[in-house]
């Protein structure tokens, strides 16, 4: 194979220093182009995966994604550590490279998205896959000193596959590998000089719990709601099916929060802080989470059977999933439909624990958690509209102008929910209370958090996730308690 020599190529061979070539994937980008066009294939043209089996080699098969799911990648997140480094070397008369085993022109967009991200014009060149020729291992060591002519040269990359090149170059640049193979190629290649690059991003295990929003499982103690109403806190028996839903409900929807998160890459990139979410940045691998998130929903829907053998929770669960990405591919691009979607999977949490337990929901409860987490999810969505950098929400349906309208209807759907709660009260709760007239100082604390959190929303002192405010914000643990305190004191009569 030959390459037309640019004029950038025959400098660097004029050039008395030696010419640095740096791979892209675990790199120069915190990712793999490979697994971002699967994902960006998966969400925007999920049918023409069937055909990638079909396509006869590792080469043919990156054209093709290329083909299918190019359009959709725009943003990657850099090692703006590798960078800092290149930008030194070309301050010093260096010519760069990229050589990589992904697509070329693929690998062109995306070199030149990093040149405008930096504003410096740094890399003299793009080598990539092209044609038959898989540019990876000894196949890019070929491809440098045979196609393009060069004996002397260092090497930035990360994988064990880049061993043969850094045996051939002149400098080793070892860029976010992992530990034992940094090690060892600091060893093997002392003598020829070693240079480590390594970006922190935290602990593997951290980065987990932050992408799957290990925080959210506060959302799954409405399964306790049921016990909790239905005055079964007593049975121990009780306790455990709950217990047992809540685990199972929690692997499913932090597996389903880990899926969403792959299909919102793109959007969550050009976020404010959403870009910062362990995917999103690149701190954990979009591979390890096709891996993890069947693995999850799968162990949810065993600890489902095991809770409720007749089926009816794991029922349940599959509703929740499907709702899941139904929301994920499409509901969330709907004014107001994808708030009300929100607000039954909150419900659903409710569903799972009353089917748990055997026991029936009160149309009181339904009434007012409908009304209460569509209120919920208002704010969310206001939130993330208020702080929205451009005049449309990235993937959602709204724009800076109905904020006003956000804003009164969550609202309106809080005090709603309250006023359910007061009719229950006065109309039904003395068939479950010896004092139900006690349960009326209750509505005082639903009142305020309500009214407080919206008030914070207008403040901009509220996080996009209403949750996260909720946990972090003291004052309402107290509120939690306060309620309890009234509840017993109403003398809840036995089930």
């Amino acid at each position: 194979m030959q390459t037309p020599e640019s004029p950038a190529l025959a400098a660097s061979k004029n050039n008395a220093l030696d010419p640095i070539f740096v791979d892209l994937d675990g790199t120069l980008i915190c990712t793999d182009t490979l697994f971002e066009l699967f994902v960006r294939i998966l969400k925007h043209r999920p049918l023409s995966l069937l055909s990638l089996p079909f396509c006869g080699g590792i080469a043919a098969l990156k054209h093709k994604m290329t083909a299918l799911g190019a359009r959709y990648l725009n943003h990657v997140p850099v090692n703006e550590k590798l960078l800092d480094y290149l930008r030194e070397k070309k301050a010093l008369g260096h010519r760069i490279f990229v050589i990589t085993a992904c697509e070329e022109s693929l690998a062109k967009k995306i070199v030149a998205t990093a040149e405008t991200q930096g504003a410096i014009a740094l890399f003299d060149g793009v080598f990539g896959t092209k044609g038959s020729l898989n540019l990876k291992g000894t196949a890019k060591t070929d491809f440098i000193e045979k196609t393009l002519g060069f004996q002397h040269y260092e090497y930035a990359g990360n994988a064990r596959c880049d061993m043969p090149v850094w045996e051939r170059s002149s400098k080793a640049i070892v860029v976010n590998a992992p530990a034992a193979l940094a090690r060892r190629a600091t060893r093997r290649f002392r003598e020829k000089g070693v240079d480590v690059i390594i970006l922190k991003s935290g602990s593997f295990l951290g980065n987990f719990f932050k992408a799957i929003r290990i925080h959210q499982i506060a959302k799954n103690f409405l399964i306790f709601v049921p016990l909790f109403v239905g005055h079964l806190y007593g049975d121990l028996a009780s306790i455990g099916l709950s217990v047992l839903a809540f685990a199972a409900f929690s692997f499913c929807s932090l597996g389903t929060y880990l899926f969403n998160d792959l299909l919102d890459l793109e959007a969550d990139r050009a976020h404010a802080h959403k870009r910062r979410r362990p995917l999103a940045a690149g701190r954990l691998s979009i591979a390890f989470a096709l891996v993890a998130i069947p693995a999850m929903l799968l162990f949810s829907l065993v600890l489902g059977f095991i809770a409720n053998p007749g089926g009816g929770l794991i029922a349940i669960l599959a509703c929740y999933i499907v709702l899941t990405l139904s929301y994920s591919f499409y509901l969330k691009r709907l004014v107001v439909v994808d708030v009300i979607a929100l607000a039954v999977l909150y419900m659903l949490r409710i569903f799972a624990g009353a089917v748990a337990l055997d026991i029936r929901i009160s149309p009181w409860l339904l009434g007012f958690a409908l009304f209460a987490f569509f209120s919920l999810g208002m704010l969310k969505r206001f939130v993330e509209v208020r702080e929205a950098a451009t005049e449309a929400l990235a993937g959602r349906g709204y724009v800076k102008s109905d904020t006003q309208v956000l804003l009164s209807v969550g609202v309106a759907a809080g005090m709603i929910a309250v006023l359910v709660y007061v009719i229950y009260i006065a109309l039904e709760a003395f068939r479950y209370y010896q004092r139900a007239d006690y349960l009326y100082y209750t509505t005082v604390i639903f009142i305020y958090f309500f009214t407080k959190i919206w008030v914070m929303a207008m403040r901009g002192a509220v996080h996009h996730d209403p949750v996260v405010y909720a946990l972090k914000t003291k004052e309402n643990y107290f509120l939690g308690l306060l309620f309890v305190c009234f509840f017993l004191l109403a003398q809840p009569l036995a089930p």
